[in-house]
């Protein structure tokens, strides 16, 4: 197992759960939670009385990009902690707080203020992430988490963050903003 800078900020307790993490344990032992079905390319479980997630890789995300997504990001606030990982294994990080954007807005759920500021936060997120040198190539609203109590945004699903190498432009943050837009509109129109 791998260890971040962040895996000491965790709870002893939790600290030594993790340190004999696999498969037969997350399904057998009771302070794992199934928070989904399987998935393409991972099963996820939430630890119990935390605010952490496991997704444990399948057959098809062995070669998955979201743990070095992960630790090139690690300093953007939009972004979950990574605490632990195994590559082509699991990934243990901080569980996204909030709802999916895209259920909020199916719900009715969102003031156009909310609205304004996810995507402002959002497209700040895609700037300091391609700085960094990542860039998602599967954008979706679903991947935005909305946490009204703190009033911030959380970016969800790293395994399409790819490497970029050239700077960003005005046209990037363009055709984001407007997948954005366009994304909305067909959610709101959904769901007259």
């Amino acid at each position: 197992m791998e260890i971040t800078n962040k895996f000491t900020e965790l709870p002893e307790s939790i600290q030594k759960l993790l340190q004999h993490i696999n498969l037969d344990v997350l399904v057998s032992n009771p302070t794992f939670t199934p928070i989904s079905g399987e998935q393409s390319r991972g099963l996820l479980f939430e630890i119990d009385n935390s605010s952490l997630v496991i997704k444990w890789f399948t057959q098809k995300a062995r070669a998955d990009n979201d743990i070095e997504a992960l630790l090139d990001l690690a300093e953007i606030e939009y972004i979950p902690k990574l605490y632990s990982y195994e590559k082509r294994s699991y990934l243990v990080m901080e569980k996204a707080s909030g709802s999916a954007v895209s259920l909020l807005l199916d719900h009715g759920q969102l003031s156009e203020v909310e609205l304004k500021e996810i995507k402002k936060q959002y497209l700040h997120a895609v700037h300091l992430c391609y700085a960094a040198g990542r860039f998602d190539w599967d954008f979706k609203l679903d991947h935005i988490f909305w946490d009204r109590s703190r009033n911030r945004i959380m970016l969800i699903d790293f395994g399409e963050y790819s490497c970029v190498s050239e700077a960003i432009t005005t046209s990037d943050i363009e055709e984001r903003s407007f997948e954005f837009d366009e994304d909305v509109k067909e959610i709101l129109l959904s769901s007259k």
